[in-house]
């Protein structure tokens, strides 16, 4: 129904979206909560804050931020930017950008590898996190989102982490000491996510449920010193 309509509701927002990008669930809410908590304080400790949504799809993560802590805060002390590999999908993010009236800076490329990418403060990401097998079955049923958007399998991983373990490689280097990095996950592999967290390097690593009580969100820090 929301690839007919084009539109579709989350954290209190109309987002626009088509095939292009994932439907927008309510399991991601936390992510967004979460990254709220966090960035509010690191604004309220710093002069600037820069963070990056990476795999921004539709961008209803970005902009749920954004709006969120434009309420709150001097936009001028955040420097944020949302990236995806998709050119079709960072075509519907930008639309829902101008559409709620942030200021995110959209950047097209694999990850963390865009040079504007450095001396982060924090990174969030909703990314493909899917076991293969388990993605191609679930686009069986004509539900019609992008594969690319759901499979994490690459590198010969089958347990759907094969992005994330590239995603926390590359994270570390780019975060500044004292930098955080959230990452949305299935319930089958948060718990590995998180060791591969802990053997990136990261520190004071949680994992956080959804409304449902099943495990979603991993939450890791780059230690001040090494």
């Amino acid at each position: 129904m929301a690839y007919i309509t084009e539109r579709k509701e989350f954290y209190g927002r109309d987002f626009i979206v088509n095939p292009s990008v994932l439907i927008p669930k309510p399991d991601t809410e936390i992510l967004v909560y979460r990254g709220i908590e966090i960035i509010s304080k690191k604004l309220q400790e710093n002069l600037q804050v820069k963070f990056v949504d990476l795999c921004t799809g539709s961008g209803c993560v970005a902009v749920s931020l954004w709006k969120e802590l434009e309420s709150s805060f001097d936009v001028d002390k955040m420097i944020f930017f949302a990236t995806d590999i998709s050119p079709d999908a960072l075509s519907i993010a930008k639309q829902n950008c101008s559409f709620h009236q942030c200021d995110i800076e959209f950047l097209l490329c694999d990850l963390l590898q865009a040079k504007e990418l450095v001396g982060l403060d924090g990174i969030i990401s909703n990314p493909p996190y899917v076991p293969n097998e388990i993605a191609t079955k679930l686009l069986k049923d004509g539900r019609s989102e992008p594969l690319l958007a759901l499979d994490g399998d690459c590198n010969g991983s089958v347990d759907g982490t094969g992005l994330i373990a590239r995603l926390l490689s590359q994270g570390f280097e780019k975060l500044n000491p004292g930098g955080f990095i959230l990452l949305e996950t299935g319930e089958y592999n948060a718990e590995l996510t998180a060791k591969l967290m802990e053997q990136n390097g990261f520190a004071d690593i949680r994992i956080h449920a959804d409304l449902s009580g099943m495990l979603r969100v991993v939450e890791g820090w780059k230690p001040h010193e090494l």
